[in-house]
C-alpha cells in the first residue's frame, strides 16, 4: 500500500496517494513510518499545520527509531518555504517529545539541549546537558556546552563543580580550566583562579 501511494505521489496524483496512505493507517495505525510520510505529504501540499501535527504523532510512537526522528528533525532546518520562527518553535516541541519517549537515550537529551541553548533557554539547556552526562559522560563537547549554559546563566557554584569534573575527565582540554577559574574568581578566590589558569596555560 505504501509503495502504491509513493507511485501515485511520483506521478503527481496526490489525491490517489492519500487514499492509500489512509489504507495504511486503517491496516496498521501504529505503523512507525506512516506519520512521517504523511507529514511529508502535507508539507508538499503546503498544509504546514497538518504536517507538524502528523510529525508530532509520529514522534510519540516509541516504535519509530530515534535515529529516524533525529534525521527528520534536522531536515526541518533545510525547508525554505516554512518561516524560521515556525521551524524553531516546532523543532523544540518535537525535541521535547523525544526526551519523553526516549528518556534513556543521551542523543535525545543532547539535541533538545542544543535547541534550548539556541533559543537562549540556558537553565533548561543545562538541565538537559546534565541528563546527557548522567547517561554518558564520555563526550567532551557536551561538557563544554553545559559549561557555556551555566556561564550564560551565572550559576557560579555549578560552573566550578562541573568544570572540575571536566578537567579530571579531559585534562588536555583548555576550556574547563578557564571556566573553573571564572567560578573561583566570581567568589573572590583569586589565588585559586590564578592557579587553575596557570595549569590551563
Amino acid at each position: 500500500l505504501s509503495m502504491i501511494a509513493e507511485m501515485y505521489m511520483g506521478n503527481s496524483e496526490a489525491d490517489k496517494a492519500f487514499m492509500f496512505y489512509q489504507k495504511v493507517l486503517d491496516v496498521n495505525p501504529n505503523d512507525p513510518y506512516i506519520r512521517i510520510t504523511l507529514a511529508d505529504f502535507y508539507q508538499q501540499k503546503d498544509d504546514i499545520d497538518k504536517a507538524f501535527e502528523n510529525l508530532q504523532q509520529g514522534y510519540l510512537n516509541p516504535e519509530l527509531d530515534l535515529d529516524t526522528k533525529i534525521q527528520v528533525l534536522m531536515g526541518l532546518f533545510e525547508l525554505k518555504k516554512i518561516p524560521v520562527e515556525r521551524i524553531n518553535t516546532e523543532s523544540r516541541k518535537l525535541a521535547s517529545t523525544l526526551v519523553k519517549i526516549h528518556p534513556e537515550k543521551p542523543a535525545s537529551h543532547a539535541i533538545y539541549a542544543d535547541l534550548l541553548y539556541r533559543d537562549s533557554l540556558y537553565t533548561e539547556a543545562a538541565e538537559e546537558y546534565t541528563k546527557v552526562i548522567k547517561i554518558d559522560s564520555s563526550r567532551y563537547v557536551v561538557w563544554e556546552q553545559l559549561l557555556f549554559s551555566l556561564n550564560n546563566n551565572t550559576q557560579t557554584k555549578e560552573i566550578t563543580n562541573v568544570s572540575k569534573r571536566a578537567i579530571n575527565l579531559f585534562p588536555k582540554q583548555p576550556i574547563p580550566y578557564l571556566f573553573n577559574a571564572i567560578g573561583h574568581f566570581m567568589v573572590d578566590s583569586t589565588k585559586a583562579a590564578i592557579d587553575i589558569l596557570e595549569k590551563g596555560l
